[in-house]
C-alpha cells in the first residue's frame, strides 16, 4: 500500500471542531516549474522555518538562486529577521525563487521551528491555515502549542 505523505494534504486532529489545520501541504506543479516564497510576518521567539522537498519517491530537485540542487531545502526566518537556507548555509532575501522539477509535479510544504539543539515539526497544536489569493497561496502557522492565532510564521508561495 502506497503512503499518501508528500501525495497529498494532510491535515491536523489536534484542533477539536477544526478541520481546516494543515500539517503537510503538497502543490501541484508541472513537472518543472518555480516557486517563489516570501516570508511576511514571524511572531514568535522562536526561529521559524518552511521546508520545500520532492518526497514520495520522485525523482527531481530543488535549485535555489544560488545553483544549489537538492531535493530538499529548509528556509528559516530567525530571530534577527534574516532568512537563511540550511542546507547550504547560503544567505537569502525574504523573497527567494526556487525551481523545482519534480517527476510527479509534487512539492511537499509544511512549517518548522527551532528551539534550543533541534529544529521541530508536526508538534502538538502545530500547522497552517492555508488562504489561496489569485496565483498566491498564504500559509498562517503555529509552531506548537493550543492556540487560535496562527501568525507564529505567515509565508507565502507563488507557483509562476
Amino acid at each position: 500500500m502506497r503512503s499518501n505523505i508528500g501525495r497529498e494534504r494532510l491535515f491536523s486532529k489536534d484542533f477539536p471542531g477544526r478541520s481546516d489545520v494543515v500539517i503537510w501541504e503538497v502543490l501541484h506543479i508541472d513537472k518543472e516549474q518555480s516557486l517563489k516564497i516570501s516570508l511576511l510576518n514571524k511572531n514568535s521567539p522562536f526561529n521559524q522555518g518552511v521546508r520545500i522537498a520532492i518526497d514520495a519517491g520522485q525523482q527531481g530537485f530543488i535549485e535555489s538562486e544560488g545553483g544549489i540542487k537538492t531535493k530538499e531545502v529548509h528556509l528559516w526566518w530567525y530571530s534577527d529577521n534574516i532568512l537563511k537556507e540550511i542546507k547550504e548555509c547560503d544567505d537569502l532575501p525574504r523573497v527567494t525563487i526556487m525551481k523545482c522539477q519534480a517527476s510527479e509535479g509534487l512539492v511537499s510544504v509544511f512549517n518548522m521551528y527551532h528551539k534550543g539543539d533541534f529544529y521541530r515539526f508536526h508538534s502538538h497544536f502545530g500547522g497552517m491555515i492555508i488562504e489561496e489569493k489569485n496565483n498566491k497561496i498564504i500559509y498562517r502557522c503555529n509552531d506548537f502549542g493550543e492556540t487560535k492565532y496562527f501568525d507564529k510564521l505567515v509565508f507565502s508561495i507563488e507557483i509562476l
